[in-house]
């Protein structure tokens, strides 16, 4: 497939309502409980963009999609919206590398390494739901970074280097995984069923576009280091 016969991933509420609730076998007679649990996120503003107001329909692209994806997984964990909305949005970069290189195909995978040594990525995050009561309470920072991106594999080894190096947020022995390469597998499964005009190398090539675009960016500001300027240039 070519980037020609691409296309931008466009869904409407009720497409990101309906592969939701199919990927986490909602019941029918369900749906309008279900329907109030993404109705809070929206309250929350979550994800940023889709709460337009009274009278214009938001229009949900694959990075939104993908971040109710990640929020009803969490919800499936037993944390609520609020710290779920937290979470999610001081890592999403992180999240949106990890999603993309556990998506991707062999070939493609191959291509953008050396970031990870395999597509079978965990997402990994040590879930702390009270810590509002905790004798440290909450701050403003305490889950940036909090999450981790790490292949399935070495998931073992991640474990006992904790007990060494310790954890962001939460405790070392709780945990919530979620394996990215399955999840995004049953998703596109899912969306094909709802959408079947979206393809998942239209969802792929779009969180790729999104990731060169940061890169380059990232590249751009590098130049702009006093680092980066010539000695003979005189002072920095």
């Amino acid at each position: 497939m070519s980037s020609s016969d691409l296309k931008p991933v466009e869904l409407a509420y009720a497409d990101i309502e309906r592969v939701l609730a199919r990927l986490n076998r909602i019941a029918d007679d369900k749906r309008t409980a279900f329907k109030a649990r993404l109705k809070h996120l929206q309250r929350l503003g979550f994800p940023a963009g889709a709460n337009t107001g009274t009278g214009k329909r938001a229009v949900y692209d694959a990075d939104m999609l993908f971040q109710l994806v990640m929020a009803v997984e969490l919800i499936q964990c037993g944390l609520p919206p609020k710290l779920i909305v937290t979470v999610l949005n001081d890592n999403w970069r992180a999240t949106q590398h990890g999603l993309l290189f556990a998506m991707v195909s062999d070939e493609l995978f191959d291509k953008l390494a050396p970031f990870f040594e395999s597509p079978d990525l965990a997402w990994i995050i040590q879930p702390e739901a009270l810590r509002e009561l905790s004798t440290e309470g909450v701050g403003q920072f305490d889950f940036m970074e909090a999450i981790s991106i790490h292949p399935v594999s070495t998931l073992s080894d991640y474990f006992v280097k904790q007990r060494e190096y310790g954890v962001v947020v939460g405790d070392r022995h709780r945990h919530i995984v979620l394996h990215l390469r399955e999840l995004s597998g049953r998703l596109f499964n899912e969306l094909k069923e709802v959408r079947p005009d979206i393809s998942g190398a239209d969802v792929v090539y779009e969180f790729l576009a999104r990731f060169e675009h940061h890169q380059e960016r990232m590249r751009e500001l590098a130049k702009l280091s006093p680092f980066n300027k010539d000695p003979s240039d005189g002072d920095f």
